[in-house]
């Protein structure tokens, strides 16, 4: 399995075989290569099971792994996997249940989101993508342009760019939710689709896409992935607006 590696001696220490579970193997390699990291062996097909298993060895990788798949986030409730979209959507739901709706609808400063408007942009992107996610589905016509540097780097990582988006359009053009009840009623329906759309991704033909702004042309199960790495993005502004909260004298314990 690790040729043409030797295996270690017993004096050697502590050492570890990792297995990574991965949609695309050859398209991770093929990424993984272009930062410098250096397949040991592989990829090589084993005749076991029902579906096709490479096993890529990488070889001294630790460090760039942990900031390749960058699969888990140390910051309290962020403690996740960052591409499993329906938990993300399900942890913005339990996260609801602790403010109240004058807290959602604080605003530390007009040009501002409040929680809420931010719960509103999470919601009404999410369904924006979702519909994205049909037109591949249905596409008539194969699109074989691919992704743009931002975005192959974005899905290598799992990960929504770390920087904050300002948009073009009004701040207060997002609405400021009268109820929790419309914020929950948002965020059912979205896990409802992607409940649907979780098993019907996976053998969605590849090469229909839809074209992402700054990503470039993105297919059906890129479209899935892309509402948990939008959705995490915001886990971080949700942070900064809590913070907000407790200066105002307006967080209580429940939060979280």
């Amino acid at each position: 399995m690790i040729d043409p590696a030797q295996v270690g001696r017993v004096g050697d220490g502590a050492r570890f075989l990792f297995t990574i579970q991965v949609p695309d193997v050859e398209q991770v390699c093929n990424e993984l290569e272009m930062r410098g990291v250096t397949l040991l062996n592989g990829p090589i097909t084993r005749p076991w099971g029902g579906g096709r298993h490479v096993l890529p060895i990488l070889m001294g990788i630790f460090g760039r792994l942990r900031r390749c798949f960058k699969d888990s986030d140390v910051r309290g409730e962020n403690r996740m996997l960052k591409n499993d979209s329906p938990a993300i959507i399900e942890q913005y739901k339990r996260s609801l249940a602790g403010y109240t709706i004058d807290q959602l609808r604080y605003k530390s400063q007009e040009d501002v989101w409040s929680i809420g408007q931010m719960y509103i942009h999470v919601i009404d992107v999410a369904k924006e993508y979702i519909d994205h996610i049909q037109t591949c589905t249905m596409a008539t016509q194969e699109e074989h342009r691919g992704k743009t540097e931002d975005g192959t780097k974005a899905f290598f990582e799992k990960a929504w760019p770390d920087v904050r988006v300002k948009l073009e359009e009004p701040v207060n053009r997002t609405r400021n939710p009268d109820s929790k009840d419309e914020i929950i009623d948002g965020l059912d329906q979205v896990l409802k689709k992607l409940k649907y759309w979780e098993e019907h991704v996976r053998g969605a033909n590849q090469a229909g896409k839809v074209r992402h702004g700054w990503f470039g042309w993105l297919n059906a199960r890129e479209w899935f992935e892309m509402i948990g790495m939008h959705s995490q993005h915001h886990l971080y502004q949700k942070a900064r607006l809590d913070e907000k909260l407790a200066e105002a004298g307006l967080c209580n314990n429940s939060l979280n």
